[in-house]
């Protein structure tokens, strides 16, 4: 194989020449090889080499030539010539071939995204590179900050628009791309400061990801989830059906501003989990009829076939079988999923009752089920026993014969007596599968607290304010409220009135039998700001017809009322009245907002005109 690159010639040749040139030592001038390939070209060797898919076979004509150095020349229309040589080791006899080979040259392709294209200072930008073939990234961001990163995040804290470059390279070339970012500034009011969180960030396909908005003083939500679909609902719940790593972009906005986040959720193929089988059973000898409680402890199992190897079967997770007849029984566990099967294999040795006394366990207990730590009184009521065993089924066992034991986490025990005497061995289990003596089962509960949660109609106004406060708790038997005036509450959803301003500390105390939970919030009660009626008129006197312009000097004013002595009135903020007789008119100007009112009185003397 002879590697051949573009040797990037620029003049039209009519026609290529294939030469030869003999390998120093060799006393052939030149060897003549004949090509697979048409020789009429209307391009130039650039051309040629572009229209080699794969390789070119050469054959030797020659019977002597070992080492060639073979020669592409290109007869330009101005008699120059360009060239490349290639060695090649050719084989000694006529019709022996070698191949010309086109090397591809892979050149990078820059491209690249970012998660928002213009906003507020300060505004932090997710740029994604989307260029292929590249081994090296230079981000140049416009505002004299650059970077190596191929996926930089950068924050721009002045206005402007700023020219953001990718220069993309490798081996073979450089490319870029350019993008702009147009930055403004910070309006005038609250700005919504876009944020969430999820309930999971990594796991395997299908991952379903519950998405928690936390952002402040947004009306509007666009989630992008970067699978291409895309939400406005404030919280969502989306499903990732296939594996990759997808950047999760929240945009909220409201009337002065937009902001964004972006946050990584990560999603595997899904794993292929084998079954496991897996057993054990409380005796492996004993004499018949000998009772067997078999426990599955196979993992990653769906289905279950048990065979005691004396024909019967069973398909429950956790069977007892009873051994009528001595022998040895191999005893087999076949599990199976969607993946695949495995089997466990066991021996019981059943040997031939004789002749004697043997115990029997039997046993009570104060309690089946409760909470936990739950303490149990177990009671001994086996007979002709000698010896006892009890095996509590959290790995704490102990020999006496009523033990008192504390379950200290929830869950299922099979509680496990074995008693002896000088005769033979006798068991009782505690499992429904029993069905010829009395059975119990231990059931500690997981203790199931209160969550003290609620949610009030006003978090904050102008005294006086009455609030509606909504009990949102969960396993709640009783419930306090505190206030944070000095007065309580035991209702479940109370009004309460606040009379004077300030900042209330809100609490909620909810109980039940296994705890307490409190949920505190704020209630911020504001002193109401009151009219202040003023205004100027620019006469106070003057003779009839007068015309007085009133200018208001109010503060904290929404609505105005003039009454201007002569019968008429006005509500606009600043009129102008004429007043048509002589006389002593009293002006008065009353000033309203949502909180009260406010009025003030002056004087217009107005003359006749002296004859």
């Amino acid at each position: 194989m002879i590697g051949l690159s573009d040797p990037n010639l620029t003049a039209k040749s009519e026609k290529l020449n294939r030469t030869v040139n003999s390998a120093k030592g060799d006393n052939d001038s030149t060897s003549t090889y004949e090509s697979t390939l048409a020789e009429n070209f209307s391009n130039n060797v650039s051309s040629f080499l572009n229209n080699i898919s794969s390789a070119e076979n050469l054959t030797n004509n020659s019977s002597t030539a070992v080492n060639r150095t073979i020669t592409l020349i290109e007869a330009s229309e101005n008699n120059m010539s360009s060239s490349m040589d290639l060695s090649s080791s050719m084989g000694s006899s006529s019709g022996s071939t070698t191949t010309i080979e086109k090397d591809e040259e892979i050149t990078p392709v820059a491209n690249f995204r970012s998660n928002v294209t213009e906003g507020y200072t300060p505004l932090t930008v997710q740029f994604t590179d989307l260029s292929e073939n590249v081994t090296e990234w230079n981000w140049e961001f416009g505002d004299g900050d650059t970077s190596s990163e191929q996926d930089p995040v950068h924050t721009y804290s002045a206005t402007g628009t700023y020219e953001v470059s990718l220069i993309a390279n490798n081996e073979n070339g450089t490319d870029s791309k350019l993008a702009t970012i147009t930055i403004h500034e910070q309006p005038d009011g609250a700005i919504p400061i876009a944020n969430f969180t999820s309930n999971v960030t990594d796991g395997f396909a299908p991952l379903t990801v519950k998405f928690t908005d936390l952002s402040q003083n947004a009306t509007e939500w666009d989630w992008n989830f970067g699978d291409g679909d895309t939400s406005t609902q404030q919280n969502q719940m989306h499903t990732f059906s296939v594996a990759g790593n997808y950047n999760v972009n929240l945009t909220v906005s409201n009337e002065n501003s937009t902001s964004s986040k972006l946050a990584t959720i990560n999603v595997h193929e899904q794993i292929a989990v084998i079954p496991v089988a897996n057993f054990t059973s409380n005796v492996t000898d004993g004499f018949a009829p000998l009772t067997v409680q078999f426990t599955d402890s196979s993992k990653n199992a769906t289905e279950i076939n048990w065979n005691f190897g004396d024909g019967d079967t069973s398909t429950d997770h956790d069977p007892v079988h009873i051994y009528s007849a001595s022998g040895n029984y191999s005893v087999n566990l076949t599990v199976r999923n969607e993946n695949g099967t495995s089997s466990k294999l066991a021996t019981i040795t059943v040997q031939k009752q004789f002749a004697g006394t043997f115990p029997v366990a039997n046993f009570s207990s104060n309690a089946t089920e409760g909470y936990a730590p739950l303490t149990v009184q177990f009671t001994d009521l086996s007979e002709n026993a000698t010896e006892w065993k009890w095996d509590f089924g959290n790995g704490e066992t102990s020999t006496d014969q009523n033990p008192v034991h504390t379950f200290s986490e929830a869950g299922s025990y099979k509680v496990n007596l074995t008693v002896n005497n000088e005769n033979g061995t006798g068991s009782k289990l505690t499992s429904s599968k029993l069905t010829s003596s009395k059975l119990n089962t231990i059931t500690i509960l997981q203790p199931i607290f209160p969550v003290a949660n609620f949610t009030s109609n006003l978090t904050e106004g102008y005294t006086p304010l009455t609030v509606q406060f909504t009990d949102l708790s969960e396993n709640a038997t009783m419930i306090n409220w505190n206030f944070g005036d000095g007065d309580t509450s035991t209702e479940k959803n109370p009004m309460h009135l606040y009379s004077a301003a300030g900042n209330y500390n809100v609490n909620l105390t909810v109980n039940n039998e296994n705890g307490t939970s409190s949920k505190l919030a704020t209630i911020t009660i504001l002193q109401p700001i009151l009219p202040v009626a003023n205004f100027t008129s620019n006469l106070t006197d003057g003779y009839v017809p007068l015309t007085v312009q009133f200018t208001d000097l109010s503060e904290n004013v929404t609505e105005w009322e003039w009454d201007f002595g002569d019968g008429s009135t006005s509500r606009e903020q600043e009129p102008v009245h004429t007043f048509s007789e002589a006389g002593n008119y009293s002006v008065n100007l009353t000033a309203d907002n949502d909180n009260g009112t406010s009025a003030k009185t002056s004087k217009i003397i107005v003359n006749e005109i002296p004859r």
